[in-house]
């Protein structure tokens, strides 16, 4: 931004002066000078104008380095007392890893389902929806609030239905075997 000083004066109107001459018109030295001078005066005014303007002090943002510090900030500046923050795993976790081998390792083979079904973007014959978007139709009850155990269910048919097109999910993967031969 200019300052108003006499060199950005002289670039303006050597600037001025180069347009009218690229458009054809006479260059009119007076004319430049009376429109540049308005344009400066206005220019020093709101460089004076900000240098007298008091900086304003930002108070020091609080240090949040816990989610327990911050819940407590926002109690006391409700006029509450301090929350309590509680951190306890998803129950479906708990209760996944209580039943054992078994159960953890269908829980994975019905994660890989998943991810192979998200991967599949065609879609189906008749304008059915793609196997993602269906995934994705199911996840989004997540946002809706359903509840946990209707949307799992869903989650389940919906790799039941693609036992057709991509084998049956529940089923233990083949041993790979290795030779050295």
């Amino acid at each position: 931004m200019p300052d108003g000083s006499l060199a950005d004066k002289d670039a303006l109107l050597a600037d001025m002066a180069t347009h009218q001459r690229m458009t054809g018109r006479e260059v009119t030295a007076e004319a430049n000078d009376r429109l540049a001078v308005p344009l400066f005066e206005r220019v020093a005014a709101r460089v004076a104008a900000q240098m007298q303007r008091p900086v304003k002090r930002v108070a020091a943002a609080p240090d949040f380095t816990t989610a327990q510090a911050h819940a407590d900030a926002r109690g006391k500046a409700a006029g509450r007392s301090p929350w309590k923050i509680e951190h306890k795993p998803p129950s479906l976790t708990r209760d996944i890893a209580k039943s054992g081998p078994h159960v953890l390792a269908m829980f994975e083979r019905l994660q890989e389902r998943i991810a192979l079904l998200m991967t599949k973007r065609e879609p189906g014959i008749l304008g059915a929806p793609s196997w993602r978007d269906r995934v994705l139709a199911v996840l989004a009850e997540k946002l809706s609030g359903r509840d946990v155990q209707m949307r799992s269910a869903h989650l389940i048919q919906l790799c039941e239905d693609s036992n057709a097109s991509f084998g049956d999910w529940k089923k233990e993967p083949g041993q790979k075997l290795w030779s050295n031969g």
